[in-house]
């Protein structure tokens, strides 16, 4: 008979514990949500920026001789592009608020510093009709 009052005693407790467990996460749950939307709006502060930026009086290149890319880095600029006479190509990486470059984007750097840049032409036919006669067999 002990042994049931126990178990019993057990069962109490755990529901006890589960429900102050819930009771504390759901004091938690506006102030997790407060920090997501918080989140969510630098996100879309810092992409609205990124596509926005070479409109801006401090971008000091070309608009047109800008492509924007998104990842791994931002934007790179063929200056002078739009006067049919590219003179550097440079990379853009746009950070707002606390953000830093990532590992990756450092890498890149690194690379770009180091000279590790270079330009391939990379030339590949296709041949349609060869492409559609295997897509109906």
């Amino acid at each position: 008979m002990i042994e049931l009052y126990v178990l019993l005693g057990v069962f109490v407790g755990l529901f006890v514990l589960q429900s102050v467990k819930r009771r504390n996460l759901e004091s938690k749950i506006p102030q997790i949500r407060a920090d997501a939307i918080k989140k969510s709006r630098e996100v879309i502060e810092g992409n609205v920026i990124q596509q926005l930026i070479p409109y801006f009086p401090e971008y000091k290149y070309t608009p047109s001789d800008s492509r924007f890319m998104g990842s791994p880095l931002d934007i790179i600029v063929f200056n002078g592009l739009s006067k049919d006479c590219v003179e550097e190509v440079v990379f853009i990486e746009i950070k707002s608020g606390k953000n830093y470059p990532t590992k990756r984007q450092k890498s890149i750097k690194k690379a770009i510093e180091n000279g590790k840049v270079r330009y391939e032409l990379l030339r590949k036919r296709i041949n349609l009709k060869e492409l559609n006669d295997e897509k109906q067999t």
